[in-house]
């Protein structure tokens, strides 16, 4: 019986078929999980810049308390020495 041989890798026609096969499978992989990483990656920007701007908006009401606490403090004081 006469093996065809593959002329692109060599080998048997059989087995280099399997292997172009899993190679092609690979290739349609690693194209999904880099599309799926692609997702995430601005996914995470995105609840980076949402976190950011949160934290911005606490960080000013922080700023905001503080003032007016001085505030009732300075009051307080002068009420109290009054």
């Amino acid at each position: 019986m006469m093996t065809w041989v593959d002329g692109e890798t060599g080998l048997p026609l059989e087995a280099a078929e399997k292997i172009k096969q899993k190679i092609r499978m690979l290739e349609d992989e690693n194209a999904r999980l880099r599309e799926e990483n692609e997702k995430l990656r601005i996914t995470i920007q995105e609840l980076r810049a949402f976190y950011e701007a949160r934290l911005s908006e606490i960080n000013k009401r922080l700023d905001d308390l503080g003032l007016d606490l001085q505030v009732v403090r300075s009051r307080l004081e002068k009420s109290q020495s009054t």
